[in-house]
């Protein structure tokens, strides 16, 4: 069922969101860890929720297209604000005392300083890199490298225990394994 607002925009997607909130709190809280079949079956469907964000912030973003730039912005005043929130327990934790320049900028602009951030960095740098590609390639070229980048990003972390298993062979005593991260492999 589709529920329109104003705009327009479809709430289902603010449902569904509300709905994969509460699952991605239980990917961190396990509620059925104590059944091993219940947590990995249960385990298995709450992997669907940081791909689905990931799309669902895609979605919005080219329903907004014309103020992309507004989107841009957004985001990166979210983190900047949480990055500061927790800047004082970060520096009481002493987390960044042993640490060099080159890697606080890489932890700030790459890795999302170690906290829920990571996600609102990724948004940042996939917003810039889908930006770049549209001014080289159509949309739906663009559409095609965000879908093959989106299944090699839940091989590499949501399911690389599942990937790891499945491209493991030997053959005629080489071992040919498929690192989740390039897709290429790497022999033995």
């Amino acid at each position: 069922m589709l529920i329109f607002d104003d705009n327009g925009i479809d709430g289902s997607i603010d449902i569904t969101k509300l709905a994969m909130a509460f699952l991605v709190v239980s990917i961190h809280t396990e509620p059925f860890g104590f059944n091993f079949w219940l947590d990995k079956s249960f385990g298995l469907v709450t992997r669907l929720c940081v791909p689905f964000f990931f799309v669902a912030s895609g979605y919005f973003y080219w329903l907004h297209k014309k103020d992309g730039w507004y989107y841009f912005n957004r985001i990166s005043l979210l983190y900047f604000a949480w990055t500061i929130i927790y800047l004082p327990f970060d520096l009481y934790s002493g987390k960044f005392s042993k640490m060099s320049f080159s890697e606080l900028a890489y932890k700030f602009f790459w890795i999302g300083n170690d906290h829920a951030l990571w996600y609102l960095c990724g948004s940042i740098v996939g917003f810039l890199i889908i930006n770049f590609l549209l001014k080289i390639f159509s949309t739906r070229t663009v559409f095609a490298i965000s879908i093959i980048f989106l299944v090699i990003g839940c091989m590499r972390s949501t399911y690389a225990p599942i990937c790891t298993k499945l491209f493991s062979n030997s053959w005629g005593g080489v071992r040919l394994e498929t690192d989740c991260i390039t897709l290429f492999p790497i022999c033995h």
